[in-house]
């Protein structure tokens, strides 16, 4: 169970978006870069926010961290599923890639409750905010993009697969960052 909730850590996550913001430059200059660039911007500045104020002010018990592990997986598993899927009616290579992005994004967020990191509420805000940040990638993108030709997709897809056999299991501990964060603004002194 740690080697697949493994694949949704930052550590792992950001660089893989980094890259994904690359590749979206230099094959789908436009819109498509943008839409990624606010998508991620949205996500990270909306999970760091809630995680600092949800720490101290928590209406809710066990709701004081949002994971971040499902919300990242959404965005950058869902996003590659879009790139995957292109403007063209799909083979089933490209179905394939769809479906495994969409097991590994249930396995990560179900992993997270089970390993105890989270829970279930923390993985339902999680995924909220996960899927906002994919819904603001799929409408800052546009439609009708012209299909992904195989060179571009399999250039994407190498620095992928070398990304996560060079990062998986590598662990960034922004929670902890965070915590110290909400306890240096003192919220929850203002919430209580």
């Amino acid at each position: 169970m740690q080697a697949l909730t493994d694949f949704g850590d930052s550590a792992v996550l950001l660089p893989i978006s980094v890259l994904m913001l690359a590749w979206l430059i230099i094959a789908r200059p436009g819109r498509a870069a943008i839409g990624w660039a606010i998508a991620l911007a949205f996500l990270l500045g909306s999970m760091a926010a809630l995680k600092v104020v949800l720490v101290a002010c928590s209406p809710v018990a066990r709701l004081e961290s949002p994971s971040g592990h499902t919300a990242f997986s959404i965005l950058v598993y869902g996003g590659l599923a879009v790139i995957l899927l292109g403007g063209r009616r799909p083979d089933s290579l490209r179905i394939a890639g769809t479906v495994l992005s969409a097991i590994l994004i249930v396995g990560i967020a179900c992993s997270r409750a089970i390993l105890g990191a989270h829970s279930w509420a923390e993985v339902a805000l999680g995924t909220l905010v996960g899927t906002v940040a994919l819904g603001i990638f799929v409408y800052l993108r546009g439609w009708g993009h012209p299909p992904v030709k195989g060179r571009e997709l399999g250039l994407l897809l190498i620095g992928l697969a070398v990304l996560l056999v060079l990062l998986h299991g590598d662990h960034l501990h922004i929670e902890a960052i965070l915590r110290r964060i909400s306890a240096h603004l003192g919220l929850r002194a203002v919430c209580h």
